[in-house]
């Protein structure tokens, strides 16, 4: 899509560091140097599954790290960087 083309090259669409602000919202700095803060709980929320679930959990969506400037979590769930991309430039999650 035309708006996909607009992005930069994936590679600097991962992230370079993440800053957890409280509850579930996050400051996200992409490799390129993009900042944005996201709140995931209404996308979790939105988006129920098995392996999305247990983020609810305050305690367990803290535990988000970087896997290769991906954001992951240690039961193997991970959200995909152009989404997170698209996201901060829009300011929610959709």
């Amino acid at each position: 899509s035309a708006r996909l083309s607009g992005l930069p090259p994936l590679r600097l669409r991962r992230l370079a560091s993440i800053r957890l602000l409280g509850g579930h919202r996050l400051s996200l700095r992409f490799r390129d140097g993009l900042i944005g803060e996201l709140d995931l709980l209404p996308w979790l929320n939105a988006e129920r599954s098995p392996m999305s679930d247990p983020l609810l959990d305050e305690k367990v969506f803290e535990q988000v790290f970087l896997d290769d400037g991906v954001l992951t979590w240690s039961h193997g769930f991970d959200i995909d960087p152009t989404s997170l991309r698209l996201w901060a430039e829009d300011g929610w999650c959709r």
